[in-house]
């Protein structure tokens, strides 16, 4: 962990404010869940992820997606990679969301993106695919991520969206 420098008083409630610097690089907003936890004697707040809990549940949609389609397939909260599954997937997992990329699940449908369109999901990608795929996983009216699946070639277009939704719909059905 690193020192911000910035101190904060708890106020009569046990209240403390994450200063807008902070937040702004965290990229929290207001009303968004935060997970509270003690590690090595710190007090830790984490951003709380649905999806980072269910890890083996998205590994196993990942799986189904990646079988059916034979393309890599990435589910990731938004902020980060949860499961990727896939020729490429040491190149996505345990990586950070790109904003700009992180901002096409909050249009809530589905995207389909050809190679001169293509935007790459962590902002450091090497790998250029002929077709990206993005379907919104919602929970509760919340967009909480995304199932993005990235292909090699462009044929069965058709085949691979509604793949791709089922897999972002069954996410959502499993959380809710």
């Amino acid at each position: 962990m690193r020192t911000t420098g910035v101190t904060r008083r708890i106020d009569e409630l046990g209240r403390v404010v994450i200063p807008k610097e902070i937040r702004k690089s965290m990229r929290l907003r207001e009303g968004e869940e935060m997970e509270i936890f003690v590690a090595d004697g710190a007090v830790v707040l984490r951003k709380y992820s649905t999806l980072f809990n269910m890890n083996a549940v998205a590994d196993e949609v990942a799986n189904c997606l990646c079988k059916a389609s034979g393309d890599t397939v990435i589910i990731a909260d938004i902020e980060e990679v949860i499961a990727a599954v896939g020729n490429y997937k040491n190149q996505y997992l345990d990586k950070k969301i790109q904003g700009l990329f992180s901002k096409l699940f909050f249009g809530r449908v589905t995207r389909t993106m050809y190679k001169n369109d293509y935007i790459a999901p962590c902002g450091d990608d090497t790998e250029i695919f002929n077709l990206e795929v993005v379907a919104p996983i919602v929970i509760s009216g919340d967009v909480v991520g995304g199932v993005i699946l990235l292909s090699k070639n462009d044929e069965d277009v058709n085949t691979k969206i509604k793949l791709t939704e089922l897999a972002a719909n069954t996410l959502s059905g499993i959380l809710q």
